[in-house]
């Protein structure tokens, strides 16, 4: 390594470097102090008792750029910010934003003036419900108006036939339409819920999205593994509609279902279990093989041979 490479590495970084990692954590400070003061008006808004100490520790003057922060000052604030996030949580800055129209946009399409990103959120939630609930009452109408005035019958024409194909094709898609709905009327009581306490988190809007899809799909799976329910004094007949809504709703419902029929259907069985019962079963069958295989037909003595040396392989 040369003598001038060693002293280029040892170089003082450039002035412009310097202001560089200032105005960063200049931003930063900034930042972080108008997120403290956005979590300490909400909490003398709303009457969450909050210790004297960080008020006082957090209630400062944002530093100018070229003002120099001193570090014990700046590590007090910090502590107290943080006492503070944790006394409010789950309330934090970003969801103070993210329900405030004040931090929205304007949506022309809605109503006048901004919006936030929860209530943003939750209209969506409005819209796929009306839509979702068009699908079934069209389809249901639909189907009971056809069989009622148009029934099928061998006069039927063709045209009221391919109407009949569409209802056929419309009611396996009302299923799927109940499950959506359950998953929605979830998701609208927990928008609620979190548009009132100040709590919706945007970082979980694609959780959202997937529990909707869940719902979707719960709704058009759930009949086909189950057609009631059994409690614990007896068994209530449930509709496919209502299955299919209330998987939609919770989805640990077809989780459970699922559980129980794959128990069922596939139990758990050792290695010894499967290794004894073919050789048991073989020895049963090879002995009422060889019992009938005397009075047998030459063609039946055939047959019985075949079974015979394939009962061999499985031992």
């Amino acid at each position: 390594m040369t003598d001038d490479h060693i002293a280029s590495s040892t170089e003082i970084p450039s002035d412009a470097l310097i202001d560089k990692v200032l105005s960063i954590q200049h931003e930063r400070i900034v930042g972080e102090m108008e997120d403290a003061n956005l979590l300490l008006e909400f909490a003398l808004a709303s009457g969450e008792s909050v210790p004297d100490s960080l008020i006082t520790d957090l209630v400062v003057r944002p530093p100018d750029k070229d003002e120099k922060t001193e570090a014990k000052s700046q590590e007090r604030f910090q502590r107290a910010y943080r006492d503070l996030v944790q006394c409010l949580a789950p309330v934090t800055a970003a969801s103070l934003r993210a329900t405030d129209d004040g931090h929205g946009r304007n949506v022309r399409l809605w109503a006048p003036g901004n919006r936030s990103k929860a209530m943003m959120w939750s209209r969506k939630l409005w819209l796929w419900t009306i839509a979702l609930a068009v699908v079934v009452v069209a389809t249901e109408n639909y189907d009971n108006l056809l069989q009622r005035f148009y029934p099928l019958d061998p006069d039927t024409n063709d045209g009221f036939v391919r109407l009949h194909m569409l209802a056929e094709v419309l009611r396996s898609i009302v299923p799927f339409a109940y499950g959506g709905l359950g998953a929605l009327t979830t998701l609208l009581r927990s928008a609620h819920q979190k548009l009132h306490h100040r709590t919706f988190d945007t970082l979980r809007i694609p959780e959202y999205y997937n529990r909707l899809l869940l719902g979707l799909v719960a709704g058009g799976v759930v009949k086909i593994i189950i057609s009631q329910v059994s409690t614990g004094t007896g068994i209530i007949e449930i509709s496919s509609s209502a299955l299919a809504f209330i998987a939609g709703y919770n989805s640990d419902f077809l989780f459970s279902a699922l559980e129980r029929v794959s128990t069922a259907i596939l139990p758990k069985v050792g290695l010894d279990s499967v290794r004894r019962k073919p050789a048991a079963l073989a020895g049963v069958n090879l002995e009422n093989l060889i019992t009938q295989y005397e009075g047998a037909s030459p063609e039946g003595k055939k047959v019985i041979e075949a079974l015979i040396d394939k009962l061999k392989e499985r031992l």
